[in-house]
């Protein structure tokens, strides 16, 4: 970034209400085109992320703060900058420190999931069974189960995955694949990267782009039947397999299992049954875990990280993870953490890791 831009946003990041006591016209001149600069600096996926996900959790959020008699406390002691700790303290009712954490479907859910938290004594919600998604809906189904029950969400669903996994950033620009590849060994026909859960199969494929020349069968997608029959590969070199993560891994000695997407949708326990199912597939010392998913720093969450956490809540009973959280899962299961690779976005990671 040359040095005008920095010192354009210097400029912009000193701006604040006071500074136009008296002037409110220029205010409101300055804000309206804020508005548009944000709206012309916005990628269409960015736009849509707003719509459909920040915009609706962020009232939900505010008003489950507003019914735990967090903004009245937090102002009383002067509404200054607070840990996560320290928000729960003020509040009235008690909550879960992780309720705070959590900064066609969604929109639904968001509305209702104050009145849910309300009903549930603001415990952290970690089972799909009886979360927020399913009071919401008439079925009373699990997201999934319910996608699963209508073609008519199963697509929806579908088409906003595609969407917003081109928003996302190809996990090959942010990981050090060229040396995947290198440390393989094909010649026991033991496939090169198995992508577990993974849809219809735009990360294998943005896999193949970069690695063009690998041997036909090397990459496998696995996912539910009723999923995979809806997947375009286009291609030999990735073969499809119908696959319940749920169960044991079938596919033994891959150099990677790649699971991108996965473990937010899961709390802690689903997460630990699904990475022990492939602990007995991985070949010690060669084969990778490597797990694509959102990293939430310790301090300064985006509002992309936030939002997701909060979706997942909302709709899935499950959660973003700290880089602590992911080391204690992921130790849990068996394995150890080589290194945690981060976007340049500083959104999301892969996180590498072994047989312990």
């Amino acid at each position: 970034m040359s040095e005008d831009y920095a010192e354009v946003i210097d400029m912009l990041d000193a701006f604040t209400v006071t500074d136009f006591e008296g002037h409110e016209p220029e205010r409101l001149k300055l804000l309206a085109s804020a508005r548009k600069l944000v709206s012309r600096l916005e990628t269409r996926h960015e736009k849509m992320f707003n719509i459909e996900f920040r915009n609706p959790t962020e009232y939900a959020a505010i008003r489950v703060c507003l019914d735990i008699g967090l903004w009245h406390q937090w102002k009383a002691v002067g509404g200054g900058e607070k840990t996560i700790e320290e928000l729960v303290k003020l509040a009235t009712k008690n909550i879960d420190v992780n309720l705070l954490r959590e900064t066609d479907h969604w929109n639904p859910a968001s509305m209702n999931l104050p009145s849910f938290l309300a009903k549930t004594s603001y415990r952290e919600p970690l089972d799909p069974k009886n979360s927020n998604y399913v009071d919401t809906f008439p079925e009373r189904l699990p997201f999934f189960d319910r996608c699963l029950s209508n073609q008519s969400y199963q697509d929806s669903f579908s088409g906003f995955m595609m969407e917003w996994s081109k928003y996302r950033i190809s996990w090959p620009d942010f990981y050090d694949t060229t040396e995947l590849v290198a440390g393989a060994d094909l010649t026991s026909g033991a496939p090169l990267v198995v992508d577990i859960g993974g849809h219809h199969g735009h990360d294998i494929l943005t896999f193949l782009k970069k690695h063009p020349d690998v041997p036909a069968g090397s990459l496998v997608i696995q996912d539910l039947e009723a999923v995979l029959s809806d997947a375009k590969l286009g291609t030999d070199k990735i073969k499809p397999m119908p696959h319940n993560f749920f169960e044991p891994q079938p596919i033994h000695g891959s150099r990677a299992y790649f699971l991108r997407g996965v473990f937010h949708d899961w709390s802690y326990e689903p997460s630990l049954q699904i990475l022990k199912n492939i602990v007995p597939a991985m070949k010690k010392g060669y084969s990778k875990l490597l797990i694509c998913d959102v990293v939430i720093p310790p301090t300064g969450a985006s509002a992309y990280q936030a939002g997701m956490d909060l979706n997942m809540m909302s709709v899935v009973s499950a959660y973003e993870r700290t880089k602590a959280q992911w080391r204690k899962l992921i130790n849990d299961a068996g394995y150890k953490v080589i290194k945690i690779w981060m976007d340049p976005r500083g959104y999301e990671g892969v996180v590498e890791a072994e047989l312990a």
